[in-house]
């Protein structure tokens, strides 16, 4: 019990000083490059991670399903982390070559990848309470267990919608951008709420159960990335300042995040395996 108190008190601490020198030190040059080639490396190995747990469910099964979309979804930001590491590189602007580049509809095709996977696994863990004995469905809570956690979810969500239409659709609909751009942020704000919500149910009915640690990390990333993007676009349409070495920080944490995801689930997986071999 000491050493993993000690272990979870030394990631926070290493997370926090790590955030601190992305925001102080994230537009120096030297950092900056180093940033930018740890975010494709980073996105690879989440993809690796989740491709594996991908590997360990049988053909067919809806467990398999979820995590092909989760893989497929990660495979897509690496793409759109590889254009990036590339425009970066060059000294270009990603804009100025295409509203919709190559990475752009990759990075849309994640969120769709992603949003495929939390509606499945929603779908299948509100059944999964009449069933027993995988790991996949212990632990798991009714709907009507996790009311009071879904109804806060819920609740969230309505205002999430409310700010989002009012403080960033409005004005992008009135802003001088050109059609183009206008749908590429409507699709980036319409992901980011797709997957801020389905994460949120998500969690009301894992919390307690086998599968809160893999789970939660996977919705808190999911979560994060779409903040993010609500960030920055929100930043652009106030033309304010983008902290730019802050945001890169959660980038790279969403993909910890996933990637120890991943790994959380296989290593279930694994042990469940093993005591079924006994």
């Amino acid at each position: 019990m000491e050493n993993k108190r000690v272990t979870i008190v030394g990631a926070i601490v290493f997370v926090e000083l790590l955030f601190l020198a992305f925001l102080f030190l994230g537009k120096k040059p030297e950092f900056l490059q180093v940033g930018n080639m740890l975010s494709p490396l980073l996105s690879l190995a989440a993809f690796t991670a989740i491709f594996r747990v991908y590997s360990k469910f049988e053909k067919g099964s809806m467990q398999r399903r979820v995590w092909l979309f989760l893989a497929l979804g990660m495979l897509c930001w690496f793409i759109g982390e590889m254009e990036s590491l590339y425009y970066a590189a060059t000294s270009a602007s990603i804009r100025v070559a295409s509203v919709f580049s190559i990475g752009e509809i990759a990075w849309l095709a994640g969120y769709v990848f992603f949003s495929a996977a939390l509606f499945f696994q929603l779908r299948y863990f509100t059944e999964a309470v009449s069933r027993k004995g995988g790991i996949v469905e212990a632990g798991v809570n009714s709907l009507k267990e996790s009311g009071p956690a879904a109804a806060i979810a819920m609740v969230g969500s309505l205002l999430i919608a409310v700010l989002v239409i009012g403080f960033m659709l409005v004005p992008i609909n009135n802003s001088a951008m050109i059609f183009e751009q206008k749908l590429m942020l409507f699709a980036y704000l319409l992901g980011d709420f797709i997957l801020i919500v389905m994460s949120l149910l998500l969690l009301s009915l894992l919390v307690g159960g086998e599968l809160e640690a893999p789970f939660g990390l996977l919705a808190g990333a999911l979560t994060i990335a779409g903040l993010t993007d609500v960030t920055i676009t929100t930043a652009l349409l106030a033309n304010s300042y983008i902290p730019g070495g802050a945001l890169d920080f959660f980038s790279l944490l969403v993909y910890v995040a996933l990637m120890a995801s991943g790994e959380i689930m296989r290593q279930k997986l694994v042990a469940a395996e093993n005591r079924s071999e006994r």
